[in-house]
């Protein structure tokens, strides 16, 4: 690929899942998919700082990022080429207020009293 890119650690839920699956059609990028975000976030860190590669990560909603992003610090520390791309519900499910809808940064990064 011509960004030099050519892994993907994903956490595949709800709209993710058809993301993944397009991008599992791209020839020479390859993707990893798990469960837990804090787990994919040191993997592709760990990647990123072994490999001296960038590599990109697809994760779920502000909430569930969170679980991460003690990984994604270090990976910022470290000048890791990591590109973070967050997913969103699907908008008919939105129509709940669900809990992990909303706003994303403002519900990861909290304004100092």
């Amino acid at each position: 690929m011509a960004s030099d890119i050519s892994i993907c650690f994903g956490n595949p839920r709800t709209s993710e899942m058809h993301f993944l699956a397009a991008l599992n059609q791209i020839k020479g990028l390859r993707c990893v998919s798990g469960v837990q975000e804090s787990k994919l976030t040191g993997a592709v860190e760990e990647y990123c700082h072994l490999s001296g590669k960038p590599a990109f990560i697809l994760v779920h909603l502000a909430p569930i990022l969170a679980n991460g992003l003690s990984n994604l610090n270090n990976a910022k520390k470290a000048n890791s080429g990591i590109l973070k791309i967050l997913g969103k519900h699907a908008t008919c499910r939105l129509k709940g207020d669900v809990p992990l809808g909303g706003p994303l940064m403002s519900r990861v990064y909290k304004k100092p009293l």
